[in-house]
C-alpha cells in the first residue's frame, strides 16, 4: 500500500492461482507516481512466486481466500498460501479514476472495469463526467 488511502474493490484468481486486486489509491504504489486525486490500480500476486517489484515483503492469506467471477461462473480457493507481489499498475489521469471490478479469462487476459471523472482517459476523450471504462491487459 501507500502512505495515503488505498481501497481494494475487487479480487480475481486466474487458473494458475495468481491473485489480482483492483481498487483505487490517492498515493503512489510500488514506486509508481499517482497521476491525480484518485488513481485506479491493479496488482498481481503470485502464489509462492518470487517478488519482482521493489517490495520485498510477502502477504500470507489467512485461512481461505475465495473469488467468484460472474462472467466465467467459477470459484477458486487458495488456502494458507504465501502471496508475493509481482507487479502493480496505476490507471488514471488528473481527476478521479476508480477500479471496481477485475476478471480473467482462459487466455490469461485481465479485464479492469471502473469509473473515470477525467475529460481524457488513456488518450481517449470521455463523454462527460463519471464515465465507465474497461481496460484489457493481455497475457504478455
Amino acid at each position: 500500500g501507500s502512505s495515503s488511502n488505498d481501497v481494494g474493490s475487487a479480487v480475481a484468481i486466474d487458473s494458475a492461482g495468481n491473485v489480482f486486486v483492483a481498487g483505487y489509491t490517492v498515493g503512489d504504489l510500488s514506486g509508481i507516481a499517482n497521476s491525480g486525486s484518485n488513481d485506479a490500480f491493479v496488482a498481481k500476486f503470485g502464489v509462492g512466486a518470487p517478488a519482482i517489484t521493489s517490495t520485498t515483503s510477502t502477504t500470507t492469506a489467512t485461512p481461505t481466500t475465495t473469488s467468484t467471477t460472474s462472467a466465467a461462473s467459477t470459484t477458486s480457493t487458495i488456502t494458507s498460501a504465501t502471496l508475493a507481489p509481482i507487479w502493480t499498475r496505476l490507471i488514471g489521469n488528473a481527476s478521479d479514476d476508480y477500479a471496481y471490478g477485475v476478471a480473467t479469462d482462459s487466455s490469461g487476459n485481465l479485464y479492469i472495469t471502473g469509473q473515470t471523472n477525467s475529460g481524457l482517459f488513456d488518450g481517449i476523450a470521455t463523454a462527460g463526467s463519471n464515465d465507465a471504462f474497461l481496460v484489457k491487459f493481455d497475457s504478455s
